[in-house]
């Protein structure tokens, strides 16, 4: 702990900021932005407030990797919601897919997958199934014509 109170002591001494301290560093991470912050909160020399906020901005930076990975398969989500299921498409072939999914889907036969997963019952598992195999019947069928 003490290399995070150096980092902000030797930002402080030049006349400059923790971040103006690590910025020109090829390798700067949140821990080292952050340090000096970090430190003067647990030493209780911010507000309740400022340690809230620091905490908010320090989670967003470790984990902005993961949110960017939420964020892309949302948007896969988005592009499979839109996509239809053809007429021909046989939910008894879909091996996985419970007997309940596939009576409800048979039954229903909903246009999208969209459509399919406001249908009570229907999980998101059960949507992925039917989203590969709707490419693998597809293909199956373009092999064959």
């Amino acid at each position: 702990m003490a290399r995070w109170a150096d980092v902000g002591a030797g930002a402080a001494s030049a006349g400059g900021d923790a971040v103006d301290a690590v910025a020109g560093s090829a390798r700067t991470t949140a821990d080292e932005v952050f340090a000096p912050w970090v430190v003067a909160a647990k030493d209780g020399h911010l507000p309740a407030q400022e340690r809230n906020e620091l905490r908010s901005v320090e989670t967003e930076i470790k984990y902005s990797g993961y949110l960017d990975q939420q964020k892309k398969a949302i948007e896969k989500l988005k592009k499979a919601e839109q996509r239809g299921i053809p007429e021909w498409f046989d939910y008894g072939q879909v091996s996985g897919l419970s007997r309940e999914m596939q009576e409800k889907l048979t039954r229903v036969r909903p246009l999208t997958l969209g459509q399919a997963s406001r249908i009570p019952g229907v999980t998101p598992a059960a949507l992925t199934l039917v989203n590969v195999y709707i490419e693998i019947q597809g293909k199956r069928m373009v092999r064959t014509a």
